[in-house]
């Protein structure tokens, strides 16, 4: 198991904000993090989190198989929605 400095303190990441999740990605860590997003007086915060890493998807491949699927469901939506 790895203990050096956290990954999010280090890298800087590749951020998406919606109206409904926070989606970062770092890279050099292999690592993707999916966040429900609320609202407070702050603004918008991070709520429940989710982090999927490269080693465990390369270890799963039926995991990459569905993920996969639903970026292609994603993609088909929009190529419809778009008139593409």
């Amino acid at each position: 198991m790895y203990r050096g400095i956290p990954y999010w303190e280090t890298e800087t990441p590749h951020e998406i904000r919606t109206d409904k999740i926070w989606l970062t990605h770092y890279p050099k860590a292999g690592r993707c993090q999916i966040a429900t997003v609320w609202h407070n007086q702050e603004g918008p915060q991070r709520g429940k989190t989710v982090t999927l890493a490269v080693e465990d998807l390369v270890a799963h491949p039926e995991a990459c198989a569905v993920l996969r699927q639903f970026l292609t469901a994603v993609e088909d939506q929009g190529e419809v929605s778009h008139g593409l």
